[in-house]
């Protein structure tokens, strides 16, 4: 839904736009002078006034919506448009482009009215992973939002690479075309993890909706990880891989490359690692096991992404055990497992002092299965808590070997809450 912004409020932020759009500065002919519109951030005050369009802006856009949305789309425009000229330097409302469209002020605020935009994120999983779906099933609906596609020639028409502007396809804002030498496209038969996110995504900036769609990717691994399908090996990966999102506009009734989004380099060193788990082999060994227990495995993710705040709680412990498995810094590793854990099975007025006790039998009891076990895990969580302790009051220079275990155990159970979570939301057929 567009935001809505009645006359009155409407006035008051074009009285403010104007004179600030008319100082907007460009240099080297395309770059937009990001020094000329700081300015900007003082009308993101007058957007925060209203509570109901500034959550929902900042929730989609980011913290600063107008002076994001502002930058971002008039440095695209100027990309799309105009060349380098290392001599050319004005101001932007001058230019033709904008002048045809009339006054830029006015044309700023109609298009932050249109928001939020529509978009489809891609990531291409590694060719390791295609398996996850049998090989007879060409899609499978994970949520309203997000699904694994495998690509065939009519998908790789409807998700060119190509945006059909030669200035943006040519200005280096994509790497797809080292990635699949001289063809830009989508390579037939890989699988696809795509996602639609309402918000802004411009030419640089992260912004809140690449955010959220690389977290929902990190939560499907994560919660892959957690059911067993797949499997972290230990590998020695000298170089990260290249590792992008890929970002389509809605446009019309079909969707237009915009741009690629470089992932982190921590998530590129794990991905390497990841396999999928055929338990030794044994799966393949009868006919269709394999192919099942897959099945099985994302339809259990599935509850994962259902639009309840139990899901979203578990979606974001999901992208801290992520990022804890990413990262090769023990301790912030550590620290981020345990926060997996507490946003798992923590709540929000849990005393500080009495966390520790509280996550321990909570712990204990959801996937313990006898006495013993769970007197098992109480003790090691109480060693567990006792190290994080250590870490954020106190500091550590490093983990001791025993310590380093501790770590593998909390991501263990980690994993195990997760699982159990997944399994009670996921309906018995």
């Amino acid at each position: 839904m567009a935001i809505s912004l009645n006359d009155k409020y409407r006035a008051i932020l074009l009285e403010k736009l104007r004179p600030l759009a008319k100082e907007i500065r460009y240099v080297n002919g395309m770059f937009l002078d990001r020094q000329s519109t700081y300015p900007f951030l003082e009308l993101d005050r007058e957007v925060r006034k209203r509570k109901e369009v500034a959550e929902h802006l900042i929730e989609s856009v980011g913290e600063n919506p107008f002076y994001q949305f502002v930058t971002e789309h008039l440095t695209l425009q100027l990309r799309d448009n105009y060349e380098f000229d290392k001599d050319a330097e004005g101001r932007v409302a001058d230019l033709p482009h904008f002048t045809k469209s009339g006054d830029l002020a006015q044309q700023l605020l109609s298009d932050f009215e249109s928001l939020p935009w529509r978009y489809t994120i891609t990531f291409i999983l590694p060719e390791n992973l295609t398996s996850l779906l049998p090989a007879q099933i060409d899609e499978l609906a994970i949520s309203r939002s997000s699904r694994l596609v495998r690509v065939s020639e009519e998908l790789q028409t409807a998700f060119s690479l190509t945006s059909g502007n030669k200035r943006r396809d040519n200005d280096g804002l994509s790497l797809m075309g080292m990635l699949f030498s001289d063809a830009k496209i989508l390579p037939v038969g890989r699988l696809l993890f795509q996602t639609e996110i309402d918000g802004f995504v411009g030419v640089f900036d992260k912004g809140a909706a690449l955010l959220k769609a690389e977290a929902r990717l990190k939560a499907f691994i994560a919660f892959l990880l957690a059911v067993g399908r797949l499997k972290v090996n230990f590998l020695y990966v000298p170089l990260p891989p290249t590792a992008e999102l890929l970002v389509h506009e809605a446009v019309g009734g079909g969707w237009r490359f915009l741009r690629s989004h470089t992932l982190d380099e921590e998530f590129r060193r794990l991905l390497p690692k990841v396999g999928i788990n055929d338990v030794g082999g044994m799966l393949r060994e009868t006919p269709g096991l394999f192919d099942q227990v897959n099945q099985y495995g994302i339809r259990m993710c599935m509850s994962g992404f259902s639009e309840t705040k139990a899901a979203r709680r578990l979606q974001l412990a999901a992208t801290w055990l992520f990022d804890s498995l990413a990262n090769n810094r023990d301790l912030l590793a550590f620290v981020q497992a345990m926060v997996c854990l507490e946003i798992l099975l923590g709540e929000q007025g849990d005393d500080e002092a009495s966390i520790g006790s509280l996550l321990r039998n909570r712990c204990a009891f959801l996937i313990g299965k006898s006495h013993d076990e769970r007197e098992e895990i109480m003790g090691e969580l109480k060693l567990i808590y006792q190290v994080r302790s250590k870490i954020v009051h106190r500091g550590k220079d490093q983990l001791s070997r025993d310590e380093i275990a501790m770590l593998f155990r909390l991501r263990h159970y980690c994993d195990r809450v997760i699982a159990k979570e997944l399994e009670i939301g996921t309906p018995q057929s």
